[in-house]
């Protein structure tokens, strides 16, 4: 019975860890123009993803500290070997340059972008393969 908690707490918390991963305070700028603010359930515009090379990939949005990139990056990992499919992982505080290049820039983490649609927080290897196979 304990274990079965253990397992739900964790569940629990993994959903909700990506709302405790907040990027507060950091304003990034590419080109002299606001970034792109990546949030849940956006669809990226096809010719901002063909210009920033985001069509053919998946790019993951993390971090080392963030408990929910934790949970979530072994899943992509599993999900890319599984599909043969490319991933671009960018740690936001190493990947300073690369943010300043897509002129994005995630509101939680983590965030990956599939196929111009942009999805935060915890996910199955399942459901990453769903979305790139969709």
């Amino acid at each position: 019975m304990r274990a079965k908690i253990i397992i739900a707490s964790a569940a629990l918390v993994a959903a909700g860890l990506a709302v405790a991963c907040i990027l507060a305070g950091l304003v990034l700028r590419a080109g002299g123009s606001q970034a792109i603010m990546l949030t849940d359930g956006l669809t990226l515009d096809g010719a901002v993803c063909a210009e920033k090379g985001l069509m053919d990939q998946v790019t993951v949005f993390h971090s080392p500290e963030c408990p929910a990139c934790r949970l979530t990056l072994p899943q992509l990992q599993e999900a890319e070997a599984e599909t043969g499919y490319r991933f671009e992982y960018i740690d936001i505080d190493a990947g300073r340059e690369r943010l300043s290049e897509l002129g994005m820039m995630p509101v939680f983490i983590p965030t990956y972008i599939i196929r111009c649609s942009v999805h935060v927080g915890y996910a199955t290897k399942d459901q990453i393969k769903a979305l790139i196979l969709g």
